[in-house]
């Protein structure tokens, strides 16, 4: 008799059991599916999966995976690989919506045994909020970085045209200097280029010889013997590709009857790397034409091109982080 009501009261313990599990799984705020792991048929499903997928209890249970999961997806893929593996699983999917629309969630799902049937409950949390403030946030963010990277571009470009007129005036203070003793010449170089932030240079074509102010050392790392360079040492620091194509137009500006000659090159750093420099110069011709001496400088301009590779990298970058909510 003990016995029986012994037996009768853990029947009526188990069914008191199960029915606050069911009122738990079928009120809880988290979207909550059980489904069966052989053929994926929904077994059950809770208030809030049926509202934040559309459907009514019944609708939702007449649904297979493929009604509301998008699983060619390769989060989807990779999900169903590791819960394979590990019997339980965590990724950012889609779920597609009773209107057919797409629903980013982040969803758990775990495997476990009902009278001996593999079945899963899957928990979904639903990202789209989360998403639409971190784009929100991305935008604002790369709208800041946009602002200060135009506000720099600004104060760059004033930067680099007050330095154009530097180069422009400290070029014509060398020629007019150019009767000068060589040697009082040379130091005058030697100042420019210190107080300009610019590489200055004298190329004497009848020697061959270039010389190079002491700012070559500060900016490109090169420490120069009596601060002379040879032609060929010149184009040896230059990128491969524009090796040739610098060294012929220089000649043919040389050949023609100009008086001034630019160019923009990559020229290599005492360390291996390359800055972007642009160079300016007047040539002094004798009086039939023939080009006797070029003086010019060499400007250092690679701050302006990192904020051109700032601007990309950043916006790579969001794009790339939006890719993964997205997935």
């Amino acid at each position: 008799m003990k016995h029986n009501q012994l037996q009768q009261g853990e029947t009526s313990d188990f069914k008191i059991s199960s029915t606050l599990h069911q009122l738990a799984f079928e009120n809880s705020l988290q979207p909550n599916i059980i489904s069966i792991v052989s053929n994926g048929k929904i077994v059950s499903a809770n208030i809030a999966a049926c509202q934040l997928l559309g459907y009514t209890k019944s609708e939702l249970l007449s649904k297979s995976p493929v009604d509301i999961f998008r699983i060619n997806e390769r989060n989807f893929k990779k999900m169903i690989r590791e819960r394979k593996q590990d019997q339980h699983s965590t990724a950012s999917v889609t779920l597609i919506h009773k209107s057919g629309n797409f629903i980013p969630c982040e969803m758990s799902s775990v495997i476990f045994l009902d009278d001996g049937v593999e079945k899963l409950i899957t928990t979904i949390s639903d990202s789209s909020d989360r998403i639409l403030k971190q784009n929100q946030r991305d935008k604002k963010n790369g709208k800041i970085v946009a602002a200060n990277v135009l506000l720099n571009k600004t104060k760059q470009k004033a930067l680099d045209t007050r330095n154009e007129k530097v180069v422009s005036d400290n070029i014509q203070i060398a020629l007019d200097k150019s009767d000068a003793k060589l040697e009082e010449y040379n130091e005058l170089i030697r100042h420019i280029g210190k107080t300009s932030y610019d590489v200055m240079w004298d190329w004497n074509l009848d020697s061959g010889e270039i010389f190079v102010g002491d700012s070559v050392e500060e900016l490109f790392g090169y420490k120069l013997v009596n601060n002379k360079i040879r032609f060929i040492d010149f184009i040896n620091c230059l990128d491969s590709p524009d090796k040739d194509l610098i060294k012929n137009k220089l000649y043919q500006v040389l050949s023609s009857s100009d008086k001034t000659w630019n160019d923009s090159y990559l020229l290599k750093r005492s360390d291996g790397s390359f800055a972007n420099t642009t160079s300016r110069a007047s040539i002094i011709r004798d009086e039939k034409g023939k080009a006797i001496r070029v003086v010019g400088a060499v400007h250092d301009v690679s701050r302006l091109q990192e904020l051109e590779n700032s601007k990309s990298n950043q916006i790579s970058m969001q794009e790339e982080h939006k890719g993964k909510f997205l997935i």
